[in-house]
């Protein structure tokens, strides 16, 4: 897997879809995810997912695309339940299967800024995966 980038956290998890879900996506092929995980207690990871399409035969990679960044949330402060997940990313314009994965995993909902173009946005993505568009930004 020479595509995939170095400087994964110390837990990397794959998952591959069945039944070819790219084309759910208007793509041909499988998909295959890596997903980055954390053994450190209290530590949350939110980013550093790829989403790697596999051919229809299953012989070769045709594309390897970051889902997000690679983000550590320290714990929490003494006495708190949680600090809530919060992140902002420029390389998207809408929540991906990435984002929906961090806010199932931690049954926590996710706020989510992206900014890929110049307006940005914020959006809500809710522990049992559905999302909602919360408002604008607008530009600096």
């Amino acid at each position: 897997m020479a595509s995939v980038p170095h400087g994964s956290p110390e837990r990397l998890w794959w998952m591959r879809e069945a039944d070819e879900p790219g084309r759910a996506l208007g793509l041909d092929g499988w998909l295959v995810y890596l997903l980055n995980s954390t053994n450190k207690s209290g530590e949350t990871i939110l980013g550093g997912h790829l989403r790697i399409r596999i051919s229809p035969d299953g012989d070769s990679v045709v594309e390897t695309q970051r889902l997000s960044q690679c983000l550590v949330q320290p714990p929490p402060p003494p006495g708190a339940t949680s600090a809530g997940l919060v992140m902002v990313t420029p390389l998207f314009d809408t929540p991906n299967e990435g984002h929906v994965f961090t806010a199932m995993n931690y049954r926590e909902p996710l706020l989510l800024g992206t900014w890929k173009t110049v307006r940005g946005r914020m959006w809500l993505v809710a522990p049992d995966g559905s999302i909602d568009r919360d408002r604008d930004i607008a530009p600096p």
